[in-house]
């Protein structure tokens, strides 16, 4: 009977001994869909993407008249998205400037301090102006201009003939008057040189370089009477992140749209 008891108790024991962990067991491994996915580690000397950049206009500093000012984006000038001037504020005027989907403009309301307001339009045809509607907020004449285009053999635009009508503003007297632009080009395709005529007789002539990137970075007025400089914009750029919208625009584009926005910065 002894024998058969302790023979029972060692059983007991080992039994014990398994369900307290006396022997190891096997564990499931984790599932490792579980676990966070990290990313790979970049190698090192291995290149990083680059965020594309794009230059866009900072400054304007216009001298004219023995005066120097300039105008910083930001501050006494506003960009739309395209990065084309949308708001120019003088010290006594506000301008607002409107662009159409060809990016040419169409449109600047001009508001003195004293709240007078004046207005400039533009038409076009085919993407070329067609027609000027000049109001303005002081005591020159109002002016209405239908424009003739001429190109070259290669279809760029080489003259512009403006065919204006004045109008005094006090007794209604009515002028003609025919002004105009010609343009030459250099090798990218940018107009590097307009003479400016009023009435068959050269007003000014002007030259206009470029950075790099295309973007003008002198326009140099010069009277043709006694071959000095009279009026010479400088212009600066920045880079930003690419935000998709801002574009190059053609050499005539450029042109158009600053020779006819240089008069509300003087």
């Amino acid at each position: 009977m002894k024998r058969i008891l302790a023979l029972t108790m060692a059983l007991v024991i080992a039994l014990l001994l398994v369900a307290c962990g006396g022997e190891k067991t096997n564990k499931p491994e984790l599932d490792p869909t579980n676990e966070p996915v990290k990313p790979d580690p970049v190698e090192e000397g291995q290149p990083q993407e680059q965020v594309k950049q794009v230059s866009v206009l900072d400054t304007v500093t216009v001298f004219w008249l023995n005066e120097k000012h300039t105008y910083t984006v930001g501050e006494q000038m506003n960009l739309n998205a395209y990065g084309q001037i949308s708001r120019i504020q003088l010290k006594y005027e506000l301008s607002e400037i409107e662009y159409g989907d060809d990016h040419l403009i169409t449109f600047v309301s001009n508001t003195h301090s004293n709240g007078k307001i004046g207005t400039e339009q533009w038409t076009y045809e085919d993407g070329m102006p067609a027609s000027n509607t000049y109001r303005p907020n002081n005591i020159y004449s109002n002016r209405d201009t239908v424009y003739e285009i001429k190109r070259g053999a290669d279809g760029s635009v080489t003259e512009i003939i403006e065919k204006n009508t004045l109008t005094d503003s006090d007794d209604g007297t009515v002028k003609e008057r025919v002004s105009g632009y010609e343009y030459t080009y250099d090798g990218d395709g940018h107009i590097d040189h307009l003479e400016y005529y009023v009435n068959g007789k050269v007003d000014h002539t002007t030259d206009i370089t470029y950075n790099e990137d295309g973007n003008m970075t002198v326009y140099s007025s010069v009277d043709p009477s006694n071959g000095k400089e009279y009026l010479r914009v400088e212009f600066t750029y920045k880079d930003i992140d690419d935000n998709g919208v801002v574009i190059p625009l053609d050499g005539f584009t450029v042109v158009f749209n600053w020779s006819n926005l240089l008069s509300y910065f003087l």
